[in-house]
């Protein structure tokens, strides 16, 4: 595949023009439903209001807000006039969500309020706290606040001309930044990624073609769209493709996710093609691990999972042969470094790359990584590939091993290396 250099505002509008009449976008919670040339006006009708009230390219906008159409028609009409958007987890506790608009600096917020309002009453508390935050918008009914509502940006709009957007659209870069994605913060504090235009096209692509995703699927969004499994790996990349994208609603429900499946061209999950995970293995025992995983998705989805098992010396070779599903392999470093395990198995040109992995990023950091001389930078780098690589779908962590030795009290010195060999030169008992 030609590595695409284009901006998502452009990608869109060439998409929009050559399905307009298809399905874009489904909100099956409140039978919501746009059509590809419906979207892109509401992308233009918005980001022109937000031309209206002062956004503009390179400009960071967060949006704190759970699963709705107005979630990623802002997300495209940032993208468009070349402002950045700054996903955030609407289960964000207020110290992430200050931590997270502070050090992004963003100018704006776009919310969604829950059903309590403390979405709402935690977003005005904040802003006392940041005079950066110019701007807050909110998607419902914010009467009596002093956000500007989604109706009032979108019909703001009006007194942008076409030819003014056209402008903003024309001076976005490829290069430009689109997003800027932060990181769980399961290792300290969350850590935003800078991603670019092509970054996020070619990666969705890339996955779409080996996927075999055409106009003519219409993919299940039960992802939360603040992550970037939802808004890239499913969001852009259907729109990329041209399929059809179904919110089953604003927070995953398997029983809705079920009903849709039902309204499919499928009717029934029985009739949905089966998963296929290939194993190594004798006999066809199958381990307590993957037995979990199995049972989970037969239990929320219906959907039937085979298990085709080959024999450990076959294993590998059939990986390298053929493009499998899913597959489930273990890795046991040779010595305790992140190189040692994302390195070799993700890196695209890397011989035990059995999944055929490739994201130019990930390849990028990982080079960089190996040779940044400053441990704690490094380490930043490797865990940044690792959340990729979560985000990417390219793996799903399960388990790692620890040993532990009993040490008797009389025996003094008793150490070992990061490989767990005993240094036995320093050991005595007293």
């Amino acid at each position: 595949m030609m590595f695409i250099q284009e901006t998502i505002g452009q990608m869109l509008d060439d998409i929009a023009a050559k399905h307009a009449p298809r399905d874009a976008l489904v909100f099956a919670a409140n039978n919501v439903r746009y059509t590809y040339a419906l979207l892109a006006q509401e992308i233009d009708r918005a980001a022109r209001g937000l031309i209206g009230l002062g956004v503009a390219r390179g400009d960071k906008v967060a949006i704190w807000s759970p699963n709705l159409p107005e979630w990623l028609i802002a997300l495209l009409a940032l993208a468009k006039i070349g402002a950045i958007t700054v996903p955030i987890d609407p289960a964000a506790t207020r110290d992430n969500l200050l931590y997270i608009l502070q050090q992004s600096e963003c100018s704006g917020l776009i919310l969604a309020g829950g059903d309590d309002g403390q979405r709402v009453k935690t977003a005005a508390e904040i802003r006392q706290d940041l005079p950066g935050l110019r701007r807050l918008f909110g998607v419902g009914d914010f009467t009596g606040t002093t956000m500007v509502t989604w109706r009032e940006l979108v019909a703001g709009g009006a007194d942008v001309s076409p030819a003014t957007l056209d402008k903003a659209a024309a001076a976005v870069r490829p290069q430009d930044p689109v997003a800027i994605m932060y990181t769980s913060g399961t290792t300290g504090q969350p850590k935003g990624v800078v991603l670019d235009h092509p970054g996020l096209i070619n990666k969705s692509m890339v996955a779409t073609q080996r996927q075999g995703i055409t106009a003519d699927d219409r993919l299940c969004l039960f992802f939360p769209l603040f992550h970037m499994f939802g808004n890239t790996c499913i969001a852009l990349a259907g729109f990329f493709r041209g399929a059809a994208l179904v919110m089953p609603g604003s927070t995953f429900d398997p029983a809705g996710a079920r009903d849709l499946i039902a309204q499919s061209k499928y009717g029934d999950v029985s009739k949905l093609p089966p998963i296929t995970i290939t194993t190594a293995g004798y006999g066809g025992i199958v381990g307590g691990d993957l037995d979990a995983i199995i049972a989970e998705i037969r239990k929320n989805l219906g959907v039937e999972v085979k298990v085709r098992q080959l024999e450990p010396e076959r294993f590998l070779y059939f990986l390298n042969e053929e493009l499998d599903e899913m597959y489930e392999t273990g890795w046991i470093a040779d010595y305790p470094h992140p190189q040692n395990f994302l390195d070799i198995l993700f890196n695209s040109t890397a011989e035990y790359n059995h999944g055929g992995y490739n994201n130019p990023d990930v390849d990028r950091l990982l080079e960089q990584a190996a040779v940044e001389k400053d441990m704690d930078k490094s380490l930043a780098m490797y865990q940044d590939v690792e959340e990729r690589l979560v985000n990417d779908a390219a793996c799903i962590p399960l388990w790692f091993g620890q040993s532990y030795y009993l040490v008797r009290p009389y025996v003094k010195g008793y150490s070992e290396n990061p490989l767990g060999q005993a240094t036995l030169n320093e050991v005595r008992l007293e």
